[in-house]
């Protein structure tokens, strides 16, 4: 059975028989399918992205059939037509890919009004909800504004089905980027180190991760980095500028795609861990960093025991966002750091062993730098332990650290574009 979800109609719940399968067709909004989840324990979730652009014209031009029989000859028809379609693709631009607000003029008039009624609620208030969302932190929801800004997509890899969001349109992303850039601007605490709440941590966070998803702005993000004084004669410089700078500039992308690090060490998803991809806080609290990648096959500092394995140099790149000029941690947040991650990648030991290491913190430009190492401290009682002691002399002889002062101009370039 096939069943198209909508809302105030209730779904059959009481089938002839227990071995009927079916498919409900609903949008996200879980309202319309709450009381059929709950009746029916092992539903799966599919999701599945809007219409492409061809599929929307085929739609045109089935329902514009009879008229293209007629165009075949007649030049009034034909131009008739194609100045209809692109009526069409300026909707689209608009409002988006749903055939109902497209190919209905009273439907796209009122669309449109709800998307740019929907657009003014964007204040300094909200910013991160909408950031949250888009990040898909949170998930969508039907709060009637939000379905007439974003767009469920399909996430590519993983074994598992997931769903992002995705701004509805061009011309929506676009009057959402240039209102966010607004608000930026007339309120300087969302960069301010003065006025770190943490909503405003939030906001800042997610536009860096997402402006690392793209050349572009990773270009940008990446380059300049500058090492935190250790006391050693010479710096090194980070593996991203001698390394993956050079392999933004010949890709059309960043990372191959993104990953979700789950705070538990019983994690949601299981998986193997890979160099260059982007693997970024799903929660809030995840200890020490908001995300990591790996680069690998470089040169680097490699022992003779490494080298006659044939291991490939890899070095696990560490990113905090932070607000602060200052931003320690303490043992019991790197012992738990990896164990989270020793958890959730299965191959977490090998992929990383050997490695080098390095934490990069993200700050606004109008932050004061950071000149020094960032603490890594044994808490009170804990000096004697062994496993503390460990993390202790692996954070200050293994970590090395480094500090890039972010323009908030870059953070744009990604912030409401979907994930790979």
């Amino acid at each position: 059975m096939i069943l198209d979800a909508k809302k105030y109609v209730d779904l059959p719940t009481d089938l002839p028989s227990e071995s009927w399968g079916s498919i409900v067709l609903s949008s996200p909004n879980k309202k319309n399918f709450k009381v059929w989840d709950e009746t029916n324990m092992c539903s799966r979730f599919l999701f599945i992205n809007r219409y492409h652009a061809r599929e929307m014209k085929a739609y045109f031009a089935w329902m514009r059939r009879a008229d293209l029989a007629a165009a075949e000859g007649n030049a009034a028809v034909r131009a008739e037509l194609e100045g209809s379609w692109r009526v069409m693709e300026e909707r689209m631009h608009e409002v988006g890919h749903a055939p109902r607000y497209v190919f209905n003029d009273a439907k796209y008039r009122r669309r449109k009004g709800e998307a740019q009624a929907a657009l003014n609620t964007l204040t300094t208030g909200n910013v991160s909800y909408f950031l949250r969302v888009f990040a898909g932190r949170i998930e969508w929801r039907d709060d009637g504004t939000t379905h007439s800004l974003v767009d469920l997509v399909r996430l590519e890899g993983g074994a598992t089905e997931r769903c992002g969001n995705r701004p509805v349109s061009v011309a929506v992303r676009s009057k959402m980027i240039d209102q966010l850039h607004d608000i930026v601007a007339s309120d300087p605490r969302i960069f301010n180190p003065e006025h770190y709440a943490t909503i405003n941590g939030i906001v800042f966070e997610i536009l860096v991760l997402s402006a690392l998803q793209r050349p572009a702005s990773a270009w940008r993000l990446l380059q300049g980095t500058r090492a935190l004084d250790s006391g050693a004669r010479v710096q090194r410089r980070s593996v991203v500028e001698t390394v993956s700078l050079a392999s933004i500039a010949s890709e059309q992308f960043t990372f191959r795609r993104v990953g979700y690090l789950y705070n538990s060490c019983r994690p949601e998803v299981v998986t193997t861990c890979e160099p260059m991809v982007l693997y970024r806080n799903y929660h809030d609290d995840y200890p020490v960093i908001d995300g990591f990648f790996v680069v690998e096959g470089h040169p680097g500092e490699t022992s003779g025991a490494e080298q006659q394995r044939g291991a490939p140099r890899r070095t696990v790149v560490l990113l905090q966002v932070t607000l602060a000029r200052e931003h320690p941690t303490d043992t019991n947040k790197l012992m738990l750091l990896m164990k989270a991650l020793r958890a959730q990648f299965t191959n977490w030991e090998d992929f990383t062993r050997d490695a080098q290491w390095e934490m990069i913190y993200f700050l606004p430009n109008k932050t004061e730098k950071m000149c020094n190492r960032q603490r890594c401290s044994i808490p009170r009682g804990m000096e004697g332990d062994a496993g503390h002691k460990n993390a202790h002399g692996f954070w200050n002889t293994k970590v090395r650290q480094y500090q890039k002062s972010v323009d908030e101009t870059v953070l744009f370039v990604r912030a409401l574009l979907p994930e790979r």
